[in-house]
Protein backbone atom coordinates (compact mmCIF):
# COMPACT_ATOMS: atom_id res chain seq x y z
CA UNK A 1 0.00 0.00 0.00
CA UNK A 2 1.13 3.52 -0.76
CA UNK A 3 -0.17 7.06 -0.56
CA UNK A 4 -1.36 8.81 -3.71
CA UNK A 5 1.12 11.24 -5.27
CA UNK A 6 -1.50 14.01 -5.31
CA UNK A 7 -2.54 13.49 -1.69
CA UNK A 8 -1.01 15.78 0.93
CA UNK A 9 -3.19 15.01 3.93
CA UNK A 10 -0.13 14.77 6.17
CA UNK A 11 0.68 18.40 5.33
CA UNK A 12 -2.48 19.60 7.06
CA UNK A 13 -2.50 17.33 10.12
CA UNK A 14 -4.08 14.19 8.69
CA UNK A 15 -2.64 11.03 7.25
CA UNK A 16 -3.43 8.12 4.92
CA UNK A 17 -4.59 6.04 7.89
CA UNK A 18 -5.86 8.75 10.24
CA UNK A 19 -8.85 7.51 12.29
CA UNK A 20 -9.95 11.03 13.21
CA UNK A 21 -13.67 11.49 12.65
CA UNK A 22 -14.20 7.82 11.80
CA UNK A 23 -16.46 5.34 13.53
CA UNK A 24 -14.86 2.49 11.60
CA UNK A 25 -11.37 2.44 10.08
CA UNK A 26 -11.15 0.33 6.91
CA UNK A 27 -7.73 -0.87 5.79
CA UNK A 28 -7.04 -2.72 2.56
CA UNK A 29 -5.06 -5.94 3.00
CA UNK A 30 -4.37 -8.85 0.70
CA UNK A 31 -7.66 -10.59 0.02
CA UNK A 32 -9.96 -7.83 1.19
CA UNK A 33 -10.37 -5.24 3.92
CA UNK A 34 -10.05 -5.12 7.68
CA UNK A 35 -12.61 -3.04 9.54
CA UNK A 36 -11.75 -1.83 13.03
CA UNK A 37 -14.08 0.08 15.36
CA UNK A 38 -12.84 3.49 16.47
CA UNK A 39 -15.91 4.47 18.52
CA UNK A 40 -18.72 2.76 20.41
CA UNK A 41 -21.00 3.55 17.48
CA UNK A 42 -18.58 1.82 15.14
CA UNK A 43 -18.33 -1.20 17.46
CA UNK A 44 -22.12 -1.53 17.53
CA UNK A 45 -22.22 -1.33 13.75
CA UNK A 46 -19.67 -4.10 13.32
CA UNK A 47 -21.24 -6.28 16.00
CA UNK A 48 -24.57 -6.06 14.20
CA UNK A 49 -23.09 -7.01 10.83
CA UNK A 50 -22.59 -10.42 9.30
CA UNK A 51 -18.91 -9.80 8.60
CA UNK A 52 -16.39 -12.41 9.71
CA UNK A 53 -14.22 -11.62 12.72
CA UNK A 54 -11.05 -10.03 11.37
CA UNK A 55 -9.02 -9.90 14.58
CA UNK A 56 -6.48 -12.33 13.12
CA UNK A 57 -5.76 -9.79 10.33
CA UNK A 58 -5.16 -6.78 12.59
CA UNK A 59 -1.39 -7.22 12.31
CA UNK A 60 -1.66 -7.19 8.51
CA UNK A 61 -3.74 -4.01 8.68
CA UNK A 62 -1.18 -2.33 10.93
CA UNK A 63 1.62 -3.29 8.53
CA UNK A 64 -0.36 -1.86 5.59
CA UNK A 65 -0.90 1.42 7.43
CA UNK A 66 2.78 1.74 8.26
CA UNK A 67 3.67 1.04 4.62
CA UNK A 68 1.30 3.78 3.46
CA UNK A 69 2.91 6.30 5.80
CA UNK A 70 6.40 5.22 4.74
CA UNK A 71 5.55 5.87 1.09
CA UNK A 72 4.90 9.56 1.70
CA UNK A 73 7.49 12.27 1.25
CA UNK A 74 8.26 14.39 4.29
CA UNK A 75 5.69 17.14 4.70
CA UNK A 76 6.89 20.76 4.68
CA UNK A 77 5.87 22.98 7.57
CA UNK A 78 2.79 25.10 6.89
CA UNK A 79 3.05 26.96 10.18
CA UNK A 80 3.74 30.20 8.32
CA UNK A 81 1.09 29.62 5.66
CA UNK A 82 -1.77 31.65 7.22
CA UNK A 83 0.34 34.78 7.68
CA UNK A 84 2.27 34.42 4.41
CA UNK A 85 -0.81 33.73 2.26
CA UNK A 86 -2.65 36.64 3.90
CA UNK A 87 0.32 38.91 3.22
CA UNK A 88 0.07 38.04 -0.49
CA UNK A 89 -3.58 39.07 -0.74
CA UNK A 90 -2.90 42.45 -2.37
CA UNK A 91 -0.08 41.07 -4.54
CA UNK A 92 -2.14 40.67 -7.70
CA UNK A 93 0.95 39.95 -9.83
CA UNK A 94 1.71 36.92 -7.64
CA UNK A 95 -1.78 35.49 -8.12
CA UNK A 96 -1.69 36.17 -11.85
CA UNK A 97 1.56 34.25 -12.18
CA UNK A 98 0.30 31.36 -10.08
CA UNK A 99 -3.00 31.02 -11.97
CA UNK A 100 -1.92 31.95 -15.50
CA UNK A 101 -2.92 28.58 -16.96
CA UNK A 102 -6.16 28.24 -14.96
CA UNK A 103 -9.23 27.68 -17.18
CA UNK A 104 -11.82 28.68 -14.55
CA UNK A 105 -13.54 25.35 -15.21
CA UNK A 106 -14.33 24.89 -11.52
CA UNK A 107 -13.14 21.28 -11.27
CA UNK A 108 -11.10 22.17 -8.19
CA UNK A 109 -14.20 23.36 -6.35
CA UNK A 110 -16.63 20.71 -7.55
CA UNK A 111 -14.31 17.91 -6.44
CA UNK A 112 -13.34 19.58 -3.15
CA UNK A 113 -14.94 18.03 -0.04
CA UNK A 114 -14.43 21.24 1.96
CA UNK A 115 -15.75 23.79 -0.56
CA UNK A 116 -19.22 25.05 0.32
CA UNK A 117 -19.87 28.17 -1.77
CA UNK A 118 -23.56 28.46 -2.61
CA UNK A 119 -26.12 30.49 -4.51
CA UNK A 120 -29.60 31.58 -3.43
CA UNK A 121 -32.56 31.41 -5.82
CA UNK A 122 -36.27 32.06 -5.32
CA UNK A 123 -38.84 29.85 -7.03
CA UNK A 124 -42.60 30.20 -7.33
CA UNK A 125 -45.10 32.75 -8.59
CA UNK A 126 -46.38 35.08 -5.90
CA UNK A 127 -49.05 36.51 -8.21
CA UNK A 128 -51.29 33.44 -8.22
CA UNK A 129 -51.46 32.97 -4.45
CA UNK A 130 -49.07 30.04 -4.27
CA UNK A 131 -46.20 30.17 -1.82
CA UNK A 132 -42.72 30.34 -3.23
CA UNK A 133 -39.57 28.79 -1.85
CA UNK A 134 -36.01 29.95 -1.41
CA UNK A 135 -33.32 27.46 -2.37
CA UNK A 136 -29.65 27.27 -1.51
CA UNK A 137 -27.67 25.39 -4.13
CA UNK A 138 -24.01 24.47 -4.35
CA UNK A 139 -22.11 26.90 -6.57
CA UNK A 140 -18.62 27.36 -7.95
CA UNK A 141 -16.58 30.32 -6.64
CA UNK A 142 -14.18 29.98 -9.59
CA UNK A 143 -16.96 30.90 -12.03
CA UNK A 144 -16.80 34.46 -13.43
CA UNK A 145 -20.50 34.87 -12.60
CA UNK A 146 -20.30 33.76 -8.98
CA UNK A 147 -19.66 37.24 -7.53
CA UNK A 148 -21.77 39.23 -9.99
CA UNK A 149 -24.16 41.44 -8.06
CA UNK A 150 -27.74 42.34 -8.93
CA UNK A 151 -26.51 45.73 -10.12
CA UNK A 152 -24.31 44.00 -12.68
CA UNK A 153 -21.09 44.91 -10.86
CA UNK A 154 -18.63 42.07 -10.43
CA UNK A 155 -15.75 42.63 -7.95
CA UNK A 156 -13.85 39.52 -9.07
CA UNK A 157 -13.90 39.23 -12.84
CA UNK A 158 -10.27 38.09 -13.06
CA UNK A 159 -9.55 34.42 -12.47
CA UNK A 160 -6.45 35.36 -10.45
CA UNK A 161 -8.66 37.18 -7.94
CA UNK A 162 -11.05 34.24 -7.69
CA UNK A 163 -8.22 31.78 -7.07
CA UNK A 164 -6.75 34.23 -4.58
CA UNK A 165 -10.00 34.12 -2.64
CA UNK A 166 -10.21 30.34 -2.77
CA UNK A 167 -6.64 29.70 -1.59
CA UNK A 168 -6.73 32.52 0.96
CA UNK A 169 -9.93 31.18 2.48
CA UNK A 170 -8.52 27.70 2.92
CA UNK A 171 -5.05 28.62 4.14
CA UNK A 172 -5.39 32.07 5.75
CA UNK A 173 -8.90 33.27 6.63
CA UNK A 174 -10.29 29.95 7.83
CA UNK A 175 -7.34 29.06 10.08
CA UNK A 176 -7.36 32.60 11.44
CA UNK A 177 -10.99 32.21 12.48
CA UNK A 178 -11.18 28.51 13.34
CA UNK A 179 -7.64 27.36 14.02
CA UNK A 180 -7.47 24.78 11.23
CA UNK A 181 -6.96 24.73 7.47
CA UNK A 182 -10.10 24.45 5.36
CA UNK A 183 -8.34 21.76 3.34
CA UNK A 184 -7.95 18.07 4.16
CA UNK A 185 -5.18 17.50 1.64
CA UNK A 186 -7.06 14.89 -0.38
CA UNK A 187 -5.52 16.19 -3.62
CA UNK A 188 -8.71 15.92 -5.67
CA UNK A 189 -8.24 19.48 -6.92
CA UNK A 190 -4.77 18.52 -8.12
CA UNK A 191 -5.67 15.24 -9.78
CA UNK A 192 -8.81 16.61 -11.50
CA UNK A 193 -7.37 19.90 -12.77
CA UNK A 194 -7.08 19.69 -16.58
CA UNK A 195 -4.00 21.95 -16.56
CA UNK A 196 -2.40 20.40 -13.45
CA UNK A 197 -2.61 23.52 -11.29
CA UNK A 198 -1.33 22.47 -7.87
CA UNK A 199 -2.59 24.22 -4.75
CA UNK A 200 0.43 22.88 -2.87
CA UNK A 201 2.77 24.81 -5.15
CA UNK A 202 0.74 28.01 -4.72
CA UNK A 203 0.89 27.81 -0.92
CA UNK A 204 4.60 26.98 -0.88
CA UNK A 205 5.34 29.83 -3.29
CA UNK A 206 3.42 32.19 -1.03
CA UNK A 207 5.60 31.06 1.87
CA UNK A 208 8.97 30.94 0.14
CA UNK A 209 9.01 33.57 -2.61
Amino acid sequence: PSGCSTCFCHWVGGGPTSPEGSDVLMTEVEGGYVLQAMTDKGAALLEGSSLADGADRFADAEAARKAAWASLEKAPSLAEAPAKVAARFEDVEFWQQETDRCLSCGACTYFCPTCYCFNITDEGDGLNGREGRRLRSWDNCMSPLFTREASGHNPRTAKALRMRNRVSHKFATYPENWGAFSCNGCGRCVSNCPVHLDIRAIVLDAINK
